[in-house]
């Protein structure tokens, strides 16, 4: 693949805030690629880059990466799994966490996948629902049903006695009785490589500087910065106490026996560390806000995914 032929990435449509798609959105644009989608078409260029983004309906994205037309998306891994084989999952980013559910209705007794020989379950995830059930030598009655599969299952209409379906809170199953009885898969958004982008050669330099400015964005998100004012005579201790994976920056302050330090550090450990830090006479820490993180040029992760997508 030419540059002039470019990357084409797939994300899913939906735009409302917090969906797969807005978050997709929004991740390539903090990534600073520039594009806009006008009324009605569901495909556009980024500007300066050889890069075409394409808006599709979740069930057809994997279809779309299969058949070659795309050659990276934006995918749950529960959709990844169902394609399962073929796709490259490549890394999780974060966002549109939810899980791939068992459940089963209110009035069906259950202690055990067991308990639903022979019995009807509709989902639209056929090949894990078959792998879940061929794991307990359990043979029900898979029902492919392609949405709503609780209103399916729901007491009332009594279609089915259970269903695999994915699900974010679980609201749906208490409306309709059921009960979530089993976690098949733990899902988020994934970036995800069709198998055959590795072939496109010429592609290498674009797709590593993708890689790059998503993993940027990834981190950034991830981690936060810590500056602080640090006594001499505890540098060492303050030094012990960060979570850095590169060493921290130290400058000597005009007043004399004290040190400036800064680090990058997990969101997560912010408040933990500032009291610990507060204990050896560290002063003055603030935050410093962090858009992105970029990572090195022998990053293992950016060098791990090349090697994912081209496979010698």
């Amino acid at each position: 693949m030419t540059e002039q032929e470019g990357l084409k990435i797939t994300i899913l449509k939906d735009t409302d805030e917090g969906s797969m798609g807005y978050e997709s959105r929004k991740l390539l644009s903090d990534a600073d690629f520039k594009f806009r989608f006008k009324n009605r078409v569901d495909f556009t260029n980024v500007s300066k880059t050889p890069l075409r983004i394409r808006l599709l309906r979740n069930a057809i994205v994997a279809e779309d990466l299969l058949a070659d037309r795309s050659d990276l998306a934006i995918l749950g891994l529960d959709m990844i799994q169902e394609a399962n084989p073929g796709l490259i999952p490549l890394m999780p980013l974060g966002f549109a966490q939810c899980g791939l559910y068992l459940g089963v209705r209110n009035d069906i007794p259950y202690s055990s996948p067991q308990d639903l020989a022979g019995l009807r379950v509709a989902t639209s995830y056929l090949v894990q629902t078959q792998k879940f059930f061929d794991k307990y030598g359990v043979k029900p009655i898979i029902v492919y049903r392609p949405g709503g599969e609780e209103s399916f299952v729901n007491v009332e209409e009594g279609n089915a006695e259970a269903c695999v379906v994915i699900s974010e809170s679980g609201t749906s199953f208490d409306a309709n009785k059921i009960t979530a009885r089993e976690l098949l898969l733990e899902s988020e958004a994934y970036l995800v490589a069709s198998p055959y982008l590795g072939q496109k050669r010429g592609s290498e330099r674009f797709v590593q500087e993708f890689l790059t400015r998503i993993t940027s964005v990834i981190r950034g998100r991830f981690y936060t910065g810590i500056v602080m004012n640090t006594p001499q005579r505890t540098l060492n201790d303050v030094v012990k106490l960060l979570p850095s994976a590169e060493s921290p920056t130290i400058a000597k302050l005009e007043e004399a026996g004290w040190s400036a330090v800064s680090s990058l550090i997990p969101k997560t450990a912010f408040w933990d560390l500032v009291f610990k830090l507060q204990q050896t006479g560290v002063r003055d820490i603030y935050e410093q806000a962090i858009k992105k993180v970029v990572p090195n040029i022998d990053d293992p992760t950016i060098l791990s995914m090349m090697g994912k997508i081209y496979r010698s």
